[in-house]
Formats: C-alpha cells, sequence, structure tokens
C-alpha cells in the first residue's frame, strides 16, 4: 500500500508542542507506529501524538479502532493519519501459539539484531533507531491467549508484582524518540 503522509499530515516541521505551541519538540519527525490501533500501540499512538509527534497509525484489520486512535489525537492538537497494511508475514506467524512460543521469541531476537544493524548504518546521518521489545503487558491479547493461572505465575515472576501497562511503554517511546533519548 501507498500513502502520502505528506499530503495527509504536515510535514512542514512546524510540530506542536504539550500545550499546542510551536516548539519543535519532535523536530519534524513522523512516528509510524505499527499496531496503533490497540494495545501497546495504541498508547504508543497517542503518547507520541499527545499534541507534539505526527503519527502515522498502522493496523491490519480493525479500521474503526484505529480511527478512534487519529481522533484522541487530532482532538488533543497533534496529527495522525491511520493506515492499513499488514507489517508482518501472517503465513510465518499465524498458528504458531501464543506467546512464548519458539517462533514469538525468535522475531523478538530477530528485532533486537536488526535494530543494532539499522542503527550502525544509520547512526551517521543522526537517524537513531531504538528498539522496545516489553515483556508481560496487560492487553486484550494477552488476557485472551493466557490462562488465570498462567498470568499469576508471570506476575509472580515480575520483582514489581505486576503485569506491565501499555501507558508504560507508550512513556517509554516518547522519551526514546524525543531529545532526550538520543
Amino acid at each position: 500500500m501507498s500513502v502520502s503522509i505528506d499530503k495527509e499530515l504536515d510535514c512542514s516541521g512546524r510540530v506542536l508542542g504539550a500545550q499546542g505551541r510551536a516548539d519543535g519538540g519532535a523536530d519534524g519527525r513522523v512516528a509510524l507506529v505499527t499496531g496503533g490501533s490497540r494495545g501497546i500501540g495504541r498508547a504508543i499512538a497517542e503518547r507520541l501524538g499527545a499534541g507534539w509527534a505526527r503519527v502515522v497509525v498502522n493496523y491490519r484489520t480493525d479500521a474503526s479502532a484505529a480511527a478512534a486512535v487519529v481522533e484522541t489525537i487530532t482532538r488533543a492538537g497533534g496529527q495522525a493519519v491511520g493506515v492499513q497494511a499488514d507489517v508482518g508475514d501472517p503465513a510465518e506467524l499465524r498458528g504458531t501459539g501464543r506467546p512464548g512460543s519458539g517462533v514469538y521469541a525468535a522475531s523478538k531476537a530477530a528485532l533486537e539484531a536488526l535494530a543494532r544493524v539499522l542503527a550502525r548504518e544509520l547512526g551517521p546521518r543522526r537517524i537513531t533507531v531504538n528498539s522496545v521489545l516489553p515483556g508481560a503487558i496487560r492487553t486484550d491479547a494477552l488476557a485472551a491467549g493466557v490462562p488465570a493461572a498462567a498470568l499469576d505465575e508471570m506476575v509472580a515472576a515480575v520483582p514489581l508484582g505486576r503485569l506491565g501497562e501499555p501507558a508504560d511503554i507508550g512513556d517509554l517511546v516518547a522519551f526514546l524518540a524525543s531529545d532526550a533519548g538520543r
């Protein structure tokens, strides 16, 4: 799918700050948030779009959920557009089981390696690359796919005694995307 982001978002370099002022907080950056219509992706998109970044909300199937995220961002003074695209390889991942399977673990390791390679390749052009690969986060997908007893075991294994929340990841990604996260 091809989308002209410049036509949908103001890519002139003017970025609205948290109080709606032009402060250049994201230096004209556009954030592409995969899985941005729900769970962790939604928290990241909303956090980045809270008035200081332009956000492309990627979704695979739920256009109404993506539209709700775009509306939340624009209502807060940010700019956002929803883009439908399956960024994964469904033939490879579908039917392989819930998180914890070998394919899931291997995909996380591959993403970590990809981030390192891209950081080396893009760093000289002053482009930062970050990789956020969270553990157990309280999402609808986790609740639907993991039995209650297994969730209790996950919580017991976490030093804080709780699962992560999507907003925790949103805050982390917002920090990494900011100038402070260099």
